[in-house]
């Protein structure tokens, strides 16, 4: 796996609360096409190793909160955000900034253990889908070994407690 020189992102409309990541945390990555990969889904890296997404060409981001305290879970996700828009989701949620609406549902997902689906089928695709929970999501433009720009979020839960989204 060979890293890539990533120039430093734009911020993109980050929620309030929690600190966003440092830039530098989150690193991309090429895989090659051959390598074997495990099962997709239902697993979630051992806790201090570094949570991955991968996009449809085989880039891999990946990254590490670099201060771990009060933090029991991490996810990362991303998308092209010149890739085209899914039709159908579209016609439900609308286009506008889709894709970083996108990449925060599937953090909050991540971080609740609920899938995709399940999680638009009850929240929508709102602008701050952490708005009230202890979740904190941020988001920001990475750039791919390609020059195009990847739409990338990033979110943290802390420790559950009763009622809340991650208990």
């Amino acid at each position: 796996m060979a890293s890539s020189p990533v120039p430093a992102p734009a911020e993109h409309g980050s929620p309030k609360g929690g600190l966003p990541p440092d830039p530098a945390e989150i690193l991309v990555t090429i895989e090659h096409p051959d390598r074997p990969r495990g099962p997709q889904g239902g697993h979630r890296p051992a806790y201090g190793s570094p949570a991955r997404t991968h996009l449809p060409d085989d880039t891999v981001l990946s990254w590490l909160p670099a201060d771990l305290t009060g933090i029991d879970r991490y996810a990362i996700d991303a998308e092209y955000a010149d890739r085209p828009l899914p039709a159908a989701l579209t016609r439900r949620f609308g286009d506008q900034d889709f894709w970083t609406r996108w990449t925060r549902a599937e953090v909050c997902a991540k971080l609740t253990d609920t899938p995709i689906l399940l999680w638009i089928d009850l929240h929508g695709l709102p602008a701050d889908p952490a708005a009230g929970t202890p979740l904190r999501v941020h988001t920001l433009d990475r750039t791919a070994p390609d020059g195009r720009t990847i739409r990338v979020s990033t979110g943290t839960a802390g420790p559950p407690s009763p009622g809340s989204l991650t208990g």
